[in-house]
């Protein structure tokens, strides 16, 4: 919590905010973080609410204990007592909770009364806080933090003024602290995605086309560092058309390794569903010698298996054998090799790959 230097000037009737308290919600509002929040609003919040000590408590919404605590102008020792014995106790907090409205311990008792409680002595009395007033932030009808201000007896009593500023500063904040969790939520909920993008074992490269950058995670780095000119084959296949109406479309590359074999790129491109301006990519490398020669999709894994030994020459025993299958299942797999790429023999097959 922190000194005030001035009263906020309002009149017997604030039939107006002062042009002045939205400047400051606004710079409290377009905090990027949390913590910048709380340090912009502390630094503020003495030109409006004069109090020697001021605190942003964040409540947990079924609890309504606190989830988040800033405050000048008193001890972390004060603080951690006030969560351990003045929160439950606290006949301010209570009639806030319920009356939705900025409630000062004035408006319920005397100040000997006050000073009488177990929680003034426990808590309030190590700063002679003789003074506490506090005011709800509501969100969507929910109490989700309050904010705390505190005088001694020689600062006087809140007034009724008092009260109205700190009713409409939190309900202004409400926004600002509502609009911040969220960017600080979507924030986490993108750093958490990035991180599994990055622990993909899938190549994924994601294009902001608006934004003109590309993002390749560790799979697709490492990937594109095996050819001869990865950068260039990238953008090469990044050239040809994404999908439309969010499906995906499918383009193959030949490519060459760094030692110079032949290879093969394979692609599934299409538009973020959010953003027609993001284009996702699911590339794969496809290095043996079949995969490198034909399209991708037209053999089975299995099938450019058995291509490959039946072009380098092996019989369909020998097939048979080193890849432990019957000569009849090697014989139907030919047979659907031929037909897929449009060839009736060895021969033929051994063409295509030379």
């Amino acid at each position: 919590m922190v000194a005030g230097p001035a009263y906020f000037p309002v009149g017997s009737e604030m039939d107006a905010i002062d042009d002045r308290l939205f400047d400051f919600i606004g710079n409290v509002a377009h905090a990027p973080t949390m913590q910048e929040l709380e340090n912009r609003y502390l630094d503020g919040i003495g030109t409006f609410v004069r109090a020697s000590a001021a605190g942003l408590y964040v409540l947990d919404p079924f609890t309504h204990g606190a989830q988040g605590i800033a405050a000048r102008g008193v001890s972390d020792f004060f603080l951690s007592r006030y969560e351990e014995l003045g929160r439950h106790h606290d006949p301010v907090l209570e009639r806030v909770l319920v009356e939705r409205r900025a409630v000062d311990n004035a408006l319920l008792m005397p100040a000997e009364q006050w000073s009488d409680l177990p929680v003034y002595g426990e808590v309030f009395r190590l700063h002679r806080m003789m003074n506490l007033m506090e005011a709800p932030i509501v969100v969507d009808g929910e109490v989700i933090g309050t904010l705390n201000f505190g005088r001694t007896a020689a600062e006087g009593p809140f007034a009724q003024h008092d009260r109205r500023v700190a009713d409409a500063i939190a309900r202004l904040l409400g926004a600002a602290l509502a609009s911040v969790r969220t960017r600080t939520e979507l924030t986490r909920q993108r750093d958490q995605a990035l991180a599994a993008l990055e622990l993909c074992s899938d190549a994924v490269v994601v294009t902001d086309l608006h934004r003109a950058q590309r993002r390749l995670n560790l799979a697709a780095r490492q990937l594109f560092d095996q050819l001869s000119d990865g950068e260039a084959a990238l953008e090469e296949l990044m050239m040809r058309k994404p999908g439309s109406d969010g499906a995906m479309a499918r383009h193959d590359l030949p490519v060459s390794l760094a030692d110079g074999d032949p290879a093969r790129l394979t692609a599934r491109v299409r538009h973020a569903e959010s953003d027609p301006n993001v284009v996702i990519c699911m590339v794969d490398l496809l290095t043996s010698e079949i995969a490198a020669r034909v399209l991708p999709g037209e053999l089975t894994q299995r099938e450019r298996d058995v291509a490959e030994l039946a072009a380098r020459g092996l019989r369909d025993a020998e097939i048979a054998t080193q890849l432990s299958l019957s000569r009849y299942t090697v014989k139907q797999h030919l047979k659907a090799v031929y037909g897929k790429l449009g060839i009736r023999s060895r021969v033929e097959l051994a063409r295509l790959l030379a």
